[in-house]
């Protein structure tokens, strides 16, 4: 058995695991982050530790054989950022992976090492949603809380140090940071540099599933746990997710749809994109890589419309005994999803990652009429977050010169049957439903028991832990409507952003 910690952006879940595959436990808590303004975006660490912590004590109290645990490992969101002094106490808030008030930071790194330079080296654009500009923006911003700090940590980070009193981070939450060369695996000294960073603020990089402490006695007797149990360094939680997904060779692609959208493609070279529109990380898989394309808000928005506008989804819910989210999805089916809705939707809420790596863009609905309904807009929503995913799909075939036939798929909107036949809809391909939603926490114990030596090897734990539960099948005359109303939307995106106007009405509406 192993037990994973999973810190997202918007809940937390710890989760245990036998040597089959099969989930035995679950325990989730979900929050609110702290929105200052649409672009400054936090969260109190403590609410993540304290939600680590009761989840533990949930999931462990519903497995009766404490003994049967042989390690815990933790993943988490990557890019987010928490300076701590030495006694190991946050100096600030957390800043998210989600925030943008590192635009002008951004700029100078641009104007000090170049965007391509970046690229090349770390395999990431220049960007609000990597941690080089946040730490840059503290810097500028609140240097006495720089000065102070002893260390920057990610999420999974602060998890673990709090777990065991010990600091590290590994390969692949390093590798979202902007200040890690991709290529030699290690903190690149040129960044840190030309950027004025002190490098010792940041910690020990390890490989992923490396043993980096014990859980500490104190914690242990707080939440139920045996003393002295081993705690892994998991790492960035889509890198967990491709392993959870199978994606451990050339030539697949897996796609997560949690807060935001994550597609992968696991590669055995370091590549790069001539327009670099796609992302080159480090893998969970020692010296190998992943391709990978983020989209920053597409599962939020549903959450974002259950919450703005579905109080009666709320209320039937219990008298139904369904979530609010399959209500929505009750009403989408009842509006028909044999065909297209008449609307588009640009989901880019918080900006755009890839394709486009704009951080002014925003949400934009187009082609309302006095004839649009609630299941017009919800069914919207879902087809916005599967065009968007399309797009990027298209770029990783074009890049590692792949077709790709069949998608597997994960997070938590996969649970819907009907989103997973809209993703096959319009991608024009199988989707492969793997039997839990939660592939990052699988992919985490994939690893976790592969390097406690369970299995000979990755390939062997794979085949044993993953199932697949669907295969769903494309409707092609759907595909080709999709494909032209993804014509429409990149012309719609093109045209807002040849005029200026989405930086127009970022610095008249959002100042």
């Amino acid at each position: 058995m192993i037990v994973v910690v999973d810190v997202g952006t918007t809940n937390c879940k710890t989760s245990l695991f036998d040597e089959k595959g099969y989930m035995r436990s679950i325990a989730y808590k979900e929050y609110n982050n702290i929105y200052f303004s649409a672009s400054n975006i936090e969260q109190n660490p403590k609410v993540w530790f304290n939600s680590v912590l009761e989840t533990m004590s949930k999931c462990i109290k519903r497995f009766s054989n404490t003994n049967e645990i042989k390690a815990i490992i933790v993943t988490s969101q990557r890019a987010t950022i928490i300076p701590i002094n030495k006694k190991g106490e946050f100096l600030r808030n957390a800043i998210l992976w989600l925030d943008k008030r590192s635009i002008s930071e951004c700029e100078f790194i641009r104007s000090k090492i170049g965007e391509y330079t970046i690229y090349k080296k770390t395999g990431l654009r220049i960007d609000p949603y990597f941690s080089a500009p946040k730490v840059l923006w503290i810097k500028n911003n609140q240097p006495d809380i720089y000065n102070t700090t002893y260390k920057f940590l990610t999420v999974h980070d602060y998890i673990i140090y709090n777990l065991t009193g010990e600091i590290f981070t590994d390969q692949t939450q390093a590798s979202r940071t902007m200040l890690f060369n991709i290529d030699k695996f290690c903190w690149d000294d040129e960044i840190f540099k030309c950027l004025e960073i002190d490098q010792d603020k940041f910690p020990q990089v390890v490989a992923t599933g490396t043993k980096v402490g014990e859980l500490k006695h104190n914690v242990a007797k707080k939440i139920g746990f045996p003393k002295e149990i081993p705690v892994l360094a998991g790492g960035g939680d889509q890198q967990l997710a491709a392993i959870g997904l199978g994606i451990i060779k050339e030539g697949r692609i897996g796609v997560t749809t949690g807060s935001g959208s994550f597609i992968i493609a696991h590669s055995d070279k370091s590549l790069r994109d001539e327009k670099m529109r796609i992302l080159c990380s480090a893998s969970a898989i020692s010296n190998k890589w992943i391709l990978e394309a983020g989209i920053f808000t597409t599962g939020s928005i549903y959450k974002w419309f259950k919450d703005t506008f579905g109080q009666v989804e709320a209320i039937l819910s219990k008298e139904l005994k369904k979530s609010p989210y399959e209500i929505l999805d009750m009403e989408i089916e009842a509006n028909s999803f044999r065909y297209p809705s008449k609307l588009i939707l640009l989901p880019h809420f918080t900006g755009s990652a890839a394709p486009y790596w704009n951080p002014f863009a925003k949400g934009v609905l187009f082609n309302l009429t006095l004839h649009t309904t609630r299941g017009d807009i919800i069914k919207a929503v879902l087809e916005s977050i599967c065009l968007e995913i399309k797009k990027n799909i298209s770029i990783i075939e074009e890049l590692s010169k792949k077709s790709i036939e069949e998608v597997y798929v994960g997070g938590g909107i996969s649970k819907s049957d009907l989103f997973n036949q809209i993703q096959a809809n319009v991608y024009g391909k199988y989707i492969i439903k793997v039997s839990t939603s939660e592939v990052a926490s699988l992919g985490a114990a994939i690893i976790g028991l592969t390097k406690l030596g369970l299995y000979k090897d990755l390939n062997e734990c794979v085949s044993n832990m993953i199932k697949i539960e669907k295969k769903i099948a494309p409707n092609y005359e759907l595909t080709k409507k999709y494909d032209a109303i993804m014509r429409i939307s990149e012309e719609i995106y093109n045209a807002l952003e040849e005029k200026g106007l989405y930086k127009k009405a970022f610095e008249i509406l959002d100042s």
